[in-house]
C-alpha cells in the first residue's frame, strides 16, 4: 500500500519547516493558516510528538482528515516515524480480519453444523453441556455479552441518524453471500425469544402462560436492521465491542463501552480521505483498545477502592477543588454532596453523555493530546464545578443536586410521563435529554427500589425529619414546575404543602399542620426562593452565550470567503408577532390619578405574525392570519406584501416553503446565504429539501438565545418597525374613520386589509440605510481580516458580550478552532452538526482546565 493510498499526501504537502519560540512552543507564522500549521507538522518525516500536542491542545480541525489523523497519532496506534505507516497499517488491519475470522466467522460456522449429527449432540457435545469447556456453554455466555451490546449500541445517538444509516464500506468478510454461517445480527433475532410464565399450583399442576403481547427487545421500529448485503454504522459499532469483550475477558463489556468507542468511530467513518475512511472499523477498535489500556481501570469493580479505581479519581476532583476553591469545596461538603453522586458518570465516560457530540469531540481534542490525559480529565471535571460556583454557592442542597444530576423523584416522574406519552413527549414535556429518558426507562425497577428505600426513611419518627423532608420535596415540586416553565404561586405553595405533610407525616398530626402564610414566608427565605416577574426566556447571564456569538460570526465569515458569496446575496429574516391591538403600556395623565385606563378593541390577545428579510434592500413583508382563508384570498392583488394564513396565524413548514418561493425566489446566479433562527419551521427537513430546489442558498442557524444579540432584525428593525405600527394604531384610535362596530356598539378589532396596509406603510418608513448598517452591526458583512469587527455591537466595550471581540480575534488568527472547522459537508445531518451551536461553552471549560492546570 503506498503512501498516497494511505491518503497522507493529499493532506500532508511539505511546507517549509515551523519557527519555534524559544519556551519550545510552535510560533504561527504571519500569513499561515492553522490547517497550513497542522500540515507542516505532520508532514515531517518523524513527526515532532510535544509540538502535535501544542497544536492539538487548541482544536484540531476536521479539513483534510487532519482530525482523525491526529486522533489515531495522540491514541498511541499510529507510530511517530511515518515511513514504517504503509506496513504497520496493512499488518493491524490484517490482524483484525484475523480477528473477525476466528471470533465471528468461524464460531458462526461452528454453530450451523453444530447438532448435524447426531453423535455431536448426545456424545460430544450439546446445549445443556456444563462443561466451561463446552462450544454452546461458551456460545451462550457471549451471548448475553452480546444482547447487552445490541441494546446499548442501537441506541447510541439517536438524535443523529448517522449511527442508523448504511455505511459505505460494509464488511465484505460478514456480508460475503457465499459464507453460511451465522452473523452476529442473526445470533440477536434467534436469542430474542417470546417470553413464558410458568407457574406451579400447590396441586403440583404447571401452567405456562404467555404475556397478552408479545415481548419484543425492541418495541420500536426506529432502530430495524437494513436489508441483507448492507449494514448500519451502529452494526460496525456492535462488531468493535463484541470483537473487545472477547479479547478481555476480564473486564467483557460494561455498559458505557458505547458511548467511549462511538465519538472515535464517527470521527474516523466521516474522514473526508476514502481510503482511510474504508479502514474506519479497524483503526477504531485499535484505538479504542489502546484507550481504554488506560481507561478500564474504571470499570472493574473489584479495583473501585484502589488507588488506580474510580472511587480514587472521584474523591480527585473533590481534593483538586480543595485546593482551588476552598469555599465551593466546604459548601459542597456541609451539604454532603459527595462526589460520587455525579462524577462516576464524567470520568469513566469522559464527559460523552454530558453534551452534544460536537462538543464531546471538541474536548476530547485537548484530553487526547494532554501527556497525562486522566489527570486533564479531573482537572475539566474541576473546572465545571469552579465555573457554576455563583450558583453553587447561592443554592441550597436540592437545587444543587438538579445543578449537578437529576434526583430520583424527577427520573420517576419523567418515567411515568413518558410511559403515557412518549420518550420525546417526556424529553420536551421535562427539557431532559431523550437518551437520558430512555436510560431512565430501562432502569424503572432500580430507581423503584431507591425510591422505596428512600420514602421508608422519610417516614421515621422524629418532627426535625419530618419538616426537613416535607421542606425537600416542596422545594422539588417548585423546582421541576420551573424547570417546565410553569407558574408557582404562593398560594398553590401552601396547597402542595398540605398534600406532600399529609404523606410524611403521623395521622395524629395530619390536621395540625396549616402551611400559614408566617410558615410560607419563612420557608421561601430559608430556600432563597422569591415572588418574581416574568422575564423573557432568553434572559440568561450574557456571557453563557459569548462562545456561541462567536462562533456564528467566524462561521460565516468563513462560509462567505469560501463560496464568493456577494454581499447583496446576504439574506437576514425573522418572524415578529403583532397584536391586533397595540395597547402602549404607557400614557400621559394627571399626576396621582388613581386609574390610568386606556381603550382598547378586546383584542390585546389576537394577533398575527409578519415576516421581515432584507438582503441589503428590504424584500417583501410576509403577513400571516389566523384562519380567515377567503378574506386572505381576497388580499392576494394588494402589491408589495404577501399574505397567507394558518390555522394559529404563527409560520410553519408549509407557509416557510411558501415564504421560499414567493419572496426569496430561485430567480439567482450566485450562491446565497439565509441567516435565520432556530424556529422549528426552520430547521426542518421539509424546509431543508425545499431550500435544495434551486434556491442556491446555505442557511446560517442562529442558537437559541442568541438572537437578541446577534440576528439583525432582532436588533435593529423590529422595534424602530412596530413603533411605527404602534403609531398608526394609536391614530386610527383617536380618529373615527375606517372603524366598524358590533351590533352592541362594541368596537371591531382593525380589519384586516387595514392592518396590512399599516405593516406596508411601517416597512416602507423604516430607514433602509439603518437595514443596511444591521448587516455589519451583527457580523454577517464585516471585513474577514477583523479591521471591522469593532462595528459589531453585542462585542462592543460595555456590552454583556464584550469578552467576545478577544475570542474573536483570536479565532480570526486560528489560535481557537470552532466546531465545525473547515467542514463543508453535504446531506441534513451534517449540516445540523455544523450549525447546531453548543449548548455550554466548552471553549470556557478547557480554558478554565488549562488554567487550574498551569497553576499547580
Amino acid at each position: 500500500m503506498s503512501r498516497d493510498s494511505l491518503g497522507t499526501a493529499s493532506i500532508l504537502r511539505p511546507l517549509s519547516s515551523r519557527a519555534r519560540v524559544a519556551q519550545g512552543g510552535v510560533l504561527k507564522r504571519p500569513g499561515v493558516s492553522r490547517v497550513q500549521e497542522f500540515k507542516v507538522t505532520l508532514s515531517e518525516k518523524h513527526i515532532d510528538l510535544k509540538a502535535l500536542r501544542e497544536l492539538c491542545f487548541s482544536g484540531i480541525p476536521f479539513e483534510g482528515g487532519i482530525r482523525a489523523l491526529c486522533w489515531k497519532i495522540l491514541l498511541n496506534y499510529l507510530p511517530l516515524d511515518q515511513t514504517v505507516w504503509d506496513s504497520f497499517l496493512t499488518k493491524q488491519r490484517e490482524v483484525y480480519s484475523q480477528f473477525l475470522k476466528e471470533m465471528i466467522i468461524q464460531p458462526g460456522i461452528a454453530k450451523a453444523n453444530l447438532g448435524l449429527n447426531r453423535e455431536d449432540v448426545t456424545m460430544e457435545d450439546h446445549p445443556l453441556n456444563p462443561n466451561p469447556d463446552s462450544r454452546w456453554n461458551n456460545y451462550f455466555k457471549d451471548n448475553e455479552v452480546l444482547l447487552q451490546i445490541d441494546k446499548d449500541v442501537r441506541r447510541l445517538y439517536p438524535d443523529m441518524a448517522f449511527f442508523q444509516r448504511a455505511t459505505d464500506y460494509p464488511c465484505q468478510l460478514i456480508l460475503d453471500p457465499q459464507n453460511d454461517y451465522e452473523t452476529l445480527r442473526r445470533r440477536v433475532e434467534q436469542t430474542t425469544l417470546k417470553a413464558q410464565t410458568v407457574n406451579r399450583n400447590r396441586s403440583g399442576v404447571t401452567n405456562v402462560s404467555s404475556p397478552g403481547k408479545s415481548l419484543n427487545l425492541y418495541p420500536s421500529n426506529e432502530y430495524e436492521v437494513l436489508p441483507n448485503g448492507s449494514e448500519a454504522h451502529w452494526e460496525v459499532v456492535e462488531r468493535i465491542l463484541f470483537i473487545y469483550a472477547k479479547l478481555n475477558p476480564g473486564i467483557a463489556y460494561v455498559q458505557g463501552m458505547n458511548e467511549i468507542v462511538g465519538p472515535i468511530y464517527y470521527t474516523f467513518a466521516t474522514d473526508p480521505n476514502d481510503e482511510w475512511k474504508e479502514h474506519a472499523e479497524a483503526d477504531t477498535f485499535f484505538c479504542f483498545t489502546n484507550l481504554m489500556s488506560e481507561n478500564r481501570d474504571n470499570f472493574i469493580k473489584s479495583l473501585d477502592d484502589s488507588q488506580c479505581g474510580i472511587t480514587f479519581k472521584m474523591e480527585s476532583v473533590y481534593s483538586m477543588l480543595k485546593d482551588r476553591d476552598m469555599e465551593l469545596y466546604l459548601k459542597l461538603q456541609e451539604q454532603n454532596i459527595k462526589p460520587q453522586y455525579f462524577t462516576f458518570r464524567w470520568l469513566t465516560l469522559l464527559l460523552s453523555q454530558e453534551f452534544l457530540l460536537p462538543d464531546v469531540i471538541r474536548i476530547w481534542d485537548s484530553l487526547f493530546s494532554d501527556q497525562d490525559r486522566f489527570h486533564f480529565l479531573i482537572l475539566v471535571c474541576c473546572a465545571m464545578l469552579v465555573l457554576i460556583r455563583d450558583q453553587l454557592l447561592a443554592g441550597d442542597f436540592t437545587i444543587n443536586m438538579r445543578l449537578l444530576q437529576y434526583d430520583l423523584k424527577f427520573k420517576l416522574s419523567v418515567v411515568k410521563f413518558a410511559e403515557q406519552n412518549s420518550g420525546e413527549a417526556a424529553a420536551r414535556h421535562f427539557s431532559v435529554d431523550s437518551k437520558r429518558v430512555r436510560e431512565w426507562r430501562k432502569n424503572k425497577s432500580e430507581l423503584q427500589h431507591l425510591s422505596e428505600e428512600d420514602s421508608k426513611r422519610a417516614r421515621l419518627r422524629g418532627g426535625g425529619r419530618k419538616n426537613e423532608e416535607l421542606e425537600l420535596q416542596v422545594c422539588e415540586w417548585i423546582h421541576s414546575m420551573r424547570a417546565r416553565h410553569l407558574r408557582v404561586s404562593r398560594k398553590m405553595i401552601r396547597k402542595k404543602a398540605k398534600e406532600i405533610h399529609a404523606t410524611v407525616s403521623d395521622s395524629a398530626d395530619v390536621d395540625v399542620f396549616a402551611a400559614s402564610a408566617g410558615w410560607l414566608d419563612k420557608f421561601l427565605q430559608r430556600n432563597n426562593l422569591s415572588v418574581r416577574r416574568r422575564t423573557t426566556v432568553a434572559q440568561k447571564d450574557a456571557r453563557h452565550f459569548t462562545g456561541k456569538l462567536v462562533s456564528f460570526v467566524t462561521f460565516t465569515t468563513r462560509l462567505i470567503e469560501k463560496r464568493k458569496i456577494q454581499v447583496k446575496n446576504i439574506i437576514a429574516m425573522d418572524e415578529t408577532a403583532v397584536w391586533f391591538d397595540m395597547v402602549a403600556s404607557t400614557t400621559v395623565d394627571t399626576r396621582g390619578a388613581r386609574s390610568v385606563p386606556l381603550k382598547t378593541t378586546g383584542h390585546e390577545k389576537s394577533h398575527f405574525t409578519v415576516v421581515l428579510a432584507a438582503d441589503g434592500t428590504k424584500l417583501k413583508p410576509y403577513v400571516v392570519f389566523k384562519g380567515s382563508v377567503r378574506e386572505v384570498k381576497a388580499m392576494q392583488t394588494i402589491s408589495g406584501v404577501v399574505v397567507a394564513s394558518s390555522k394559529n396565524g404563527w409560520m410553519n413548514e408549509d407557509l416557510t416553503a411558501d415564504w421560499l418561493r414567493k419572496v426569496v425566489g430561485k430567480l439567482n446566479f450566485g450562491p446565497r446565504l439565509l441567516a435565520w433562527d432556530s424556529y422549528r419551521c426552520h430547521i426542518s427537513a421539509a424546509t431543508k429539501a425545499e431550500l435544495k430546489r434551486g434556491y442556491n442558498v446555505t442557511m446560517a442557524v442562529i442558537a437559541g438565545g442568541c438572537t437578541k444579540y446577534i440576528q439583525a432584525p432582532d436588533v435593529m428593525w423590529n422595534q424602530p418597525f412596530k413603533a411605527i405600527l404602534h403609531e398608526s394604531y394609536d391614530n386610527w384610535m383617536a380618529g373615527v374613520s375606517d372603524k366598524e362596530y358590533t351590533t352592541g356598539g362594541n368596537m371591531r378589532a382593525p380589519a384586516r386589509r387595514l392592518l396590512v396596509a399599516w405593516v406596508l406603510k411601517a416597512w416602507d418608513q423604516l430607514d433602509a440605510a439603518l437595514v443596511k448598517n444591521s448587516f455589519k452591526v451583527c457580523g454577517l458583512t464585516v471585513a474577514a481580516d477583523g479591521s471591522e469587527d469593532h462595528l459589531i455591537h453585542c462585542f462592543k466595550e460595555g456590552e454583556p458580550c464584550a469578552s467576545g471581540r478577544e475570542l474573536l480575534s483570536q479565532a480570526r488568527q486560528g489560535e481557537v478552532v470552532e466546531i465545525g472547522e473547515g467542514e463543508e459537508e453535504e446531506g441534513d445531518d451534517e449540516e445540523e452538526f455544523k450549525l447546531d451551536y453548543p449548548i455550554t461553552d466548552v471553549h470556557t471549560i478547557l480554558a478554565k482546565a488549562k488554567e487550574l492546570q498551569d497553576h499547580s
